[in-house]
């Protein structure tokens, strides 16, 4: 369920993220159901990139793509397919439960998103579910760092961040891949990523380097992505 750089990398087509989502997971865990989570999850983090709303976002059997029936013609497994229906939303501790089944670790993340309004709160109701409260973490902030964004994360946690260096590298190196990929002509964001890839395509390097940098000083002090774009 760290999936989070695979959706990132092959953004421009929400069909393949979802896709290779999914066969990330088979090189460990290759039950349908862990499976089939990862496929979902993408799902919702590639709708949270795209700057859907919450409420969208975790609405049932969300897609990010032009194809509003691909969960019935691509199916979930029974236990994710409840999920994906909004079992998080009806129910409380101790009936969400931070394990480490891929079943009870997604539904928990996706409570803790849902029954929160900043990333900070929505982290620490996920972690403070106990038992495996790693992945359950991890799972969380995937989603709401996507959807929060990395100026809404506390800056003294990402201050003490192991391996910074190294993170903000590959963050750089993720968004060269995706504006280096064609677009494809279904793709919902299409015109989005037109835009974007017209107004910074040769200011890449550029504005890879502004994310390493902006990443290393974010413990020292307030940034703001939006500002490349002025």
């Amino acid at each position: 369920m760290r999936l989070a750089p695979v959706p990132l990398a092959f953004r421009a087509n929400f069909g393949l993220a979802i896709h290779n989502a999914g066969e990330s997971s088979r090189t460990t865990h290759g039950a349908p159901a862990a499976v089939d989570a990862c496929r979902y999850f993408a799902g919702l983090l590639l709708g949270a990139l795209g700057g859907r709303s919450k409420e969208e976002i975790l609405s049932a059997f969300f897609c990010p793509g032009p194809e509003r029936d691909y969960w019935q013609r691509h199916a979930l497994s029974p236990a994710i397919a409840e999920i994906a229906n909004g079992s998080f939303k009806q129910k409380e501790p101790p009936e969400i439960i931070g394990s480490g089944f891929v079943v009870r670790s997604l539904e928990a993340a996706l409570w803790a998103f849902y029954r929160s309004d900043s990333f900070r709160e929505g982290a620490l109701r996920a972690v403070n579910l106990g038992d495996d409260a790693d992945t359950t973490g991890a799972i969380y902030g995937q989603l709401a760092g996507a959807y929060y964004g990395v100026n809404a994360i506390p800056r003294d946690w990402i201050g003490r961040l192991a391996l910074r260096e190294l993170i903000s590298e590959k963050a750089a190196a993720l968004f060269l891949m995706l504006y280096r990929q064609p677009v494809p002509n279904n793709f919902v964001d299409r015109e989005y990523v037109l835009r974007w890839d017209r107004e910074f395509a040769s200011r890449a390097e550029e504005v890879a380097a502004y994310v390493r940098n902006s990443f290393r000083r974010i413990g020292r002090g307030p940034i703001a992505f939006d500002t490349i774009a002025s």
